[in-house]
This record gives structure tokens, C-alpha cells and sequence, in this order.
């Protein structure tokens, strides 16, 4: 089954692989008096994707969009807008 998917700000097309989680949180120095329990942790969903050439890369969720499940175009499923 294959998924193809669309980054949505440079138009290139991507083979959907998987998905997971990106966790980030704010950076404090050596001498950062800031207390752990006011350090920012965020979460994102990731999307794994290759390219043509098999190279992998990840994206957030929200910078894909689908295009086509199996040769079908989206648009083609009876799925709610």
C-alpha cells in the first residue's frame, strides 16, 4: 500500500513511510537559573517520507498533505471533508 503525499510549501511529492513523535524543549545554559519544572517541552507529529532516491527525511504532520492511497486520488474515497 502506498501513500503519496505533497509538502505543502515547496510542491515536491514524498512516498509516506511512517509516523512518530518530535519532542523539543527550550535550551537552557550552564548558569540558567530557570527552575526544571518551567522548562517548555514540546511535542510534534512527525511524518517519515522518502524520496526518489530513497533518501528519509521527516516532516511535521502539518506541512504534508495527502494526495493519493494506492493510486486512487484522495478525492476518491468516501471520506467526510
Amino acid at each position: 500500500m502506498a501513500t503519496i503525499v505533497e509538502h505543502k510549501e515547496s510542491g515536491k511529492r514524498y512516498l509516506l513511510l511512517g509516523c512518530g513523535f518530535g519532542v523539543d524543549r527550550d535550551k537552557r545554559g550552564f548558569f540558567d537559573a530557570k527552575p526544571p519544572e518551567h522548562i517548555e517541552i514540546r511535542y510534534h507529529d512527525m511524518i517519515c517520507c522518502s524520496d526518489k532516491k530513497g533518501s528519509i527525511g521527516w516532516f511535521r504532520a502539518g506541512e504534508l498533505k495527502v494526495l493519493e492511497v494506492d493510486g486512487l486520488a484522495i478525492a476518491e474515497f468516501d471520506i467526510t471533508d
